[in-house]
């Protein structure tokens, strides 16, 4: 670890974590960021399709029921939506 605070101060951050961890651990960290990121990034588009199409369900659940006992069943308890 002393050899990494006696490198030139102009060295790239990467290149000293690159150093310290080893290429292995910086591939798996760069990985697991990047794997991170797209499935949260996916799973948001899932969750905003996912109440659109609740939300047309409802809608057609709604235009075909034929009493407001049948409409109510449509729409759970405390969701206004």
């Amino acid at each position: 670890m002393e050899e990494v605070d006696q490198m030139n101060g102009d060295t790239p951050v990467w290149v000293k974590v690159l150093y310290r961890y080893g290429v292995p651990a910086v591939i798996a960290l760069g990985l697991t960021y990047t794997l991170t990121h797209d499935v949260s990034a996916n799973v948001a588009a899932m969750r905003a399709e996912h109440q659109e199409i609740r939300f047309y369900l409802r809608a057609i659940c709604i235009n075909g029921a034929f009493s407001d006992a049948d409409r109510a069943r449509c729409v759970p308890p405390g969701e206004t939506r």
